[in-house]
């Protein structure tokens, strides 16, 4: 029989001593408009990227501080599939059986790296993706995962860590991922300090709905206060143009968002004029390279590179960000 006391505080400790380090700025050959120098600060040490990593080991704490994990108590979760994968790694980790709730549609690539984990994959339709996780997790007394994107305490405990890090060194600092759009966004004023957040149209509309990437299929309707002038609009075409360009520049492979916050620093108006530096918080597009494109259907975003074709994507911008033109 297992101590229960012994086995959270084992499980508290494994959890802790794998903090995240703080991931390195990377300088860009590259000098804006307005003047300013140019950083990626690099979220891709491992292949799901380390905002997914971060919010997947706060979300396993805060389930131990509540109590709700105990050892061999499953773990379900209807998170999208890039995120799965990393709460089956933690959850391989504790020790946990982890079963992932993902639709129908997902890609065999992602459900194997789930299933790599230790974990495994129950496929439904989306629309009964809510309720599919509700009776597995019933029929295997476990632990539901869901719905983390709308706990702001959970994503800013998450974030701050890497907000802070960039704030030590520079003075604005731009966020390719949605979730981090919505977390510098909601924090910004507590943190006092001024963040520009800048996002690839594909992910909202007029509406101000923003999909979280990485950790909801469905639009989440992020309150416009936390967000207010802060959501500049880059096209698909420009944002693929964008990335494009900073691959040839980096050596590396970038997300799409990365590429739109790159053209939004680079070609934005005289508003980024007053930073000393800028940064773009940047994923690589790694192995998930489903992150790279997205479609939107009658009532969802969704983020796979089968749902529509790459030359749709393809447009370049009539000249390279950051490059004058030329008669």
């Amino acid at each position: 029989m297992v101590n229960s006391r012994l086995w959270v505080a084992q499980a508290e400790q494994k959890l802790l001593a794998k903090l995240p380090g703080q991931t390195p700025l990377l300088k860009l050959d590259v000098i804006r408009p307005g003047g300013q120098k140019l950083y990626l600060k690099d979220e891709s040490w491992n292949p799901v990227g380390s905002w997914r990593q971060r919010v997947a080991r706060v979300l396993f704490l805060q389930a131990l501080s509540q109590r709700q994990l105990e050892a061999d108590k499953p773990v379900i979760s209807n998170s999208p599939p890039s995120m799965a994968i990393a709460e089956a790694w933690y959850a391989q980790m504790l020790g946990l059986p982890y079963v992932a709730v993902i639709p129908d549609h997902c890609p065999l690539k992602e459900s194997m790296q789930i299933e790599f984990c230790s974990g495994i994959c129950h496929r439904v339709a989306l629309d009964t993706l809510q309720d599919a996780t509700k009776e597995v997790a019933s029929e295997l007394t476990g632990v539901q995962f869901n719905n983390l994107t709308t706990d702001v305490s959970l994503l800013r405990t998450a974030a701050e860590p890497l907000v802070r890090e960039a704030q030590e060194q520079l003075t604005l600092s731009a966020s390719e991922c949605s979730g981090m759009t919505f977390l510098i966004g909601a924090s910004e004023q507590e943190l006092n300090k001024a963040l520009g957040v800048l996002h690839d149209e594909s992910r909202c509309n007029q509406s101000l709905y923003v999909m979280v990437a990485g950790m909801d299929y469905q639009q989440r309707d992020i309150n416009p206060q936390h967000l207010e002038g802060a959501l500049s609009e880059i096209s698909p075409a420009a944002s693929q143009a964008g990335v494009e360009w900073l691959n040839d520049l980096t050596g590396r492979r970038f997300s799409l968002e990365t590429g739109a916050a790159y053209v939004s620093l680079m070609e934005g108006g005289t508003s980024l004029d007053a930073a000393s530096y800028l940064v773009i918080v940047a994923e690589s597009a790694g192995c998930h390279e489903s992150d790279q494109l997205m479609t939107r259907t009658k009532r969802e975003w969704l983020r796979y590179r089968e749902s529509i074709q790459l030359e749709q994507w393809t447009g370049k911008l009539a000249h390279p960000p950051g490059e004058p033109e030329t008669d």
